[in-house]
């Protein structure tokens, strides 16, 4: 089973139940971040495919304008629930991509949709079938409305404001770029002092925008969610496999050092 909160966000607070033991203490921990103190259990399912489908749709007039599929990236580290970034382009081929164009627009159909930036993660299981893991009403965090500008040419932020301001939306411009391009949120899996970041030669060449949310002597704390990343880099490839191997090995390249830690020692994060 898996155990969430049901107002909660960025995969705060998910938790998979895998024995009657460990049921307490999911329990306790998927309410600790929800704020009307509700949680919500699920059927765990095998993802048949290497990662989440997720990104951002528009919604003008009921129809969905706009896809901006990525591909959502987990590691096994702190918590396999956790997105840890955002890659394009998507992995997944266009069959399976025009399913969940169409279940996508039936939801908004069935729940009578006006207009609207909705963030998504969907997924198929070993065996082909389509699920929804979920939709919530706002552009995505970590970053996503600035990759998927980078990647596709959409401003998403724009058309989020003219929709909320009621301005007319006559057409939505993309211009996707044949590009290998991914988002990856630094974190630790320790909490402490941070005391200095380390990156290496190889990865420095890749990274395209930076942008640090901690200093050094700020706190830190273990990788639970977005709110405890320490910063998050853009990053630009050659080819979709070099992607692939950088975002699956990203440990070998990013070094977080705490106050107390012995320098050196390879990278770890």
């Amino acid at each position: 089973l898996i155990l969430k909160p049901v107002d909660s966000s960025g995969s705060k607070g998910v938790c998979k139940i895998g024995s009657l033991e460990e049921a307490m203490e999911c329990f306790d921990y998927a309410m600790s971040f929800s704020r009307a103190k509700r949680v919500l259990f699920e059927e765990f399912i095998e993802m048949g495919h290497e990662c989440i489908l997720a990104g951002d749709a528009f919604v003008y007039n009921g129809k969905v304008m706009f896809y901006g599929f990525l591909n959502s990236h987990r590691e096994n580290g702190c918590n396999p629930f956790i997105p840890v970034g955002s890659s394009y382009p998507v992995f997944l081929g266009e069959e399976k991509l025009a399913v969940a164009r169409e279940e996508l627009q039936r939801v908004f159909d069935i729940l009578q949709i006006k207009s609207g930036m909705f963030n998504f993660d969907l997924m198929f299981d070993r065996a082909g079938k389509f699920y929804i893991i979920e939709i919530g009403p706002r552009n995505g965090g970590n970053m996503i409305p600035e990759l998927i500008e980078e990647a596709m040419g959409f401003d998403s932020l724009k058309v989020t404001f003219d929709c909320a301001l009621g301005n007319d939306i006559l057409e939505v411009q993309s211009r996707p770029r044949e590009v290998f391009i991914s988002t990856y949120l630094i974190h630790s899996s320790q909490k402490g002092l941070l005391q200095n970041i380390i990156l290496s030669e190889q990865l420095e060449k890749k990274i395209i925008k930076k942008n640090m949310f901690k200093e050094t002597g700020d706190p830190v704390e273990p990788f639970k969610g977005a709110n405890n990343a320490i910063g998050i880099i853009f990053l630009q490839y050659d080819s979709l496999a070099e992607l692939k191997e950088y975002m699956a090995n990203m440990h070998q390249h990013i070094r977080v050092e705490l106050l107390g830690d012995e320098p050196g020692g390879g990278y770890k994060n």
